[in-house]
């Protein structure tokens, strides 16, 4: 996985905070942590697991009505 800097900071900040809740008295974890970071992690975390390779690099070329 490849990341621009430039253009990905906040998704790559949102990475770095991801954190579960967590049961000190039972020392257990509790799940993820739903604040600022866990919308852009988790919208991560689902494209990783559902990513499939591109069955071709040839553009697509169609012709539309009205379009030249």
């Amino acid at each position: 996985m490849w990341f621009n800097q430039a253009t990905t900071q906040p998704g790559l900040d949102a990475l770095g905070a991801y954190h579960e809740k967590k049961d000190d008295a039972r020392g257990i974890g509790l799940g993820p942590n739903h604040d600022w970071s866990s919308h852009g992690a988790d919208s991560f975390g689902l494209m990783a697991s559902t990513y499939e390779e591109p069955r071709s690099t040839a553009p697509v070329r169609r012709n539309i009505k009205g379009v030249s």
